[in-house]
């Protein structure tokens, strides 16, 4: 194909085209850089539905946030901007938020975007089982209050219900399947034209409420597994590729790539059972203080990652650091002495008592094992006597959530993105910790729209978090777009759009260059 011509050449015809390059004699250049306007290629493994709601497929999901819009979508610092939602209200307990609508929206269709889409999809969202499934479980009701108004009512308090509004709204008058013959219907800049056995083919959408309306159509390659969306880009038949998760490190060897970084939803942490005795405070805080974050997401994750010190994400505007540096091994010791320890040869002991800690870990991910194995060296070093148990899903699981551990290295999904205590929580608070001083000040935080007066809070909730720890935050996981080294126009993606502004993709073409000097 024309724009797999990749070449040092083609990357002086793009520097030179770019000042204006003319034909000519002394002081005037000779090469005309043109934009090859050939189609944007993609793929995915062939995993069915094409259903937004009922679809398990992150990458399937991707795909899908270039036809569908939602109410609501992240940008670079995770902040909720409106889409199909002209702007928003939150009930002062938490528990309600109403969201007006835009009236100037239209489906791919040419029917207009009213509050009756959102409590069709709304209705569909509550019975689904796909990747927006633990958003429809904070949902208690919905109702449209008027043609543009939907009020959307919570199980419990939510500090901002805006920042779960990221599912893609559907049309009423789709067709509801989750299989194969699952038409898209979306207000997006694409919209479906057809789907093959090999292929799914998006044209722009010339009625898009967005600028500029894209001009290349987006073919989607029907693969027949990861592995084999993996070679597509590897040989460039595709021009980018979200890897699987874990799989980052395999791409960044591939010469014909470049990639753009993340941060995920998904944290790393070390979880402690502070119903054990030996797991006082002082022991809790000493643990966080030994650990060399930035060293363990450098060595067992290969830097891709973002180190943090509270559950919310490092991009988000909400985020706050411990600042837990400069504190000094005297600090550390004087804490281990007030929990009752003191060092002998090298080794903690209270009284005759060994200072010693299991930590678990999941046998079947070896990212978390070596993890593991890092924390257990760092600490021995430092005069604890820990062991790493490696022990299958299962057992892992039912030891966690029955309180038969001590320390666990574990991997949790923070959903709502500016929750500084979403993982102490009635449904993730697997540490048997009292968190009623640390609710005090979150409840601080319902209703509160300044930005800078939610930060002030989330920097108390750090400090208090931070002297008490009920788990060790160690690192966010960054999620990777790789793209073809002929990609041009490139957006910084984001959580809820990996293939920001596709529609601005470019390429050039040397050989239509060469054939335009031909006919001259």
């Amino acid at each position: 194909m024309i724009k797999r011509i990749i070449s040092v050449f083609l990357a002086i015809f793009i520097i030179l085209g770019t000042y204006g390059c003319k034909k000519g004699g002394s002081g005037d250049d000779s090469l005309v850089v043109l934009e090859d306007n050939s189609d944007i290629n993609l793929a995915i493994a062939n995993q069915g539905t094409l259903n937004p709601l009922e679809t398990t497929s992150k990458n399937v999901q991707s795909i899908m946030n270039i036809i569908y819009e939602p109410l609501f979508e992240y940008d670079e610092k995770i902040n909720a901007v409106p889409v199909l939602a002209e702007s928003y209200k939150l009930s002062e307990d938490g528990r309600q938020i109403t969201v007006k609508l835009r009236d100037d929206i239209k489906w791919h269709d040419g029917t207009k975007f009213t509050a009756e889409d959102v409590i069709y999809t709304l209705s569909r969202l509550m019975r689904s089982n796909g990747l927006y499934k633990k958003t429809a479980e904070k949902i208690s009701g919905f109702t449209a209050i008027s043609k543009y108004e939907v009020a959307i009512n919570l199980n419990r308090q939510e500090l901002d219900f805006a920042y779960c509004l990221n599912f893609p709204i559907l049309s009423q008058n789709t067709r509801y399947t989750d299989g194969f013959d699952f038409v898209p219907i979306g207000t997006g800049a694409y919209k479906y034209e057809s789907r093959s056995e090999n292929e799914i083919v998006l044209i722009p959408n010339s009625i898009w409420h967005g600028n500029p309306i894209p001009k290349k159509k987006v073919v989607i390659k029907l693969l027949r597994d990861n592995f084999a969306v993996s070679e597509a880009f590897g040989v460039n038949e595709t021009d980018a590729i979200i890897p699987e998760e874990n799989d980052s490190e395999a791409f960044a060897s591939i010469g014909n790539s470049q990639n753009k970084q993340i941060v995920s939803k998904n944290m790393v942490f070390l979880g402690f059972n502070t119903q054990n005795s030996k797991l006082s405070p002082e022991i809790r805080r000493a643990v966080e203080l030994l650990l060399d974050k930035q060293k363990i997401l450098e060595k067992d994750a290969y830097g891709y990652g973002k180190v943090c010190d509270i559950s919310i994400n490092p991009n988000s505007w909400a985020y706050v650091s411990a600042d837990l540096e400069g504190f000094s091994q005297d600090y550390i010791a004087t804490l281990l002495e007030h929990a009752g320890y003191t060092i002998s040869d090298g080794v903690y002991y209270n009284g005759e008592t060994k200072m010693e800690f299991e930590i678990l870990v999941n046998s079947n991910n070896e990212k978390r094992m070596a993890i593991a194995e890092t924390i257990a060296e760092t600490l021995t070093a430092s005069g604890f006597s820990v062991y790493v148990n490696k022990i299958d899903y299962s057992a892992y699981v039912s030891r966690i959530t029955s309180g038969n551990f001590e320390m666990f290295v574990g991997e949790i999904e923070a959903d709502s993105v500016i929750n500084p205590l979403e993982m102490l929580d009635s449904n993730n608070n697997y540490f048997g910790f009292d968190i009623s001083e640390l609710s005090a000040l979150n409840a601080e935080l319902y209703g509160k729209r300044d930005k800078e007066k939610y930060r002030e809070t989330v920097k108390q909730i750090v400090r208090k978090f931070s002297e008490n720890p009920p788990y060790v935050p160690l690192f966010f996981t960054t999620a990777e777009v790789y793209y073809g080294t002929n990609v041009s126009g490139i957006t910084e993606p984001t959580l809820t759009q990996r293939y920001k502004n596709i529609g601005n993709w470019y390429f050039y073409s040397a050989v239509k260059k060469e054939t335009e000097e031909a006919d001259d």
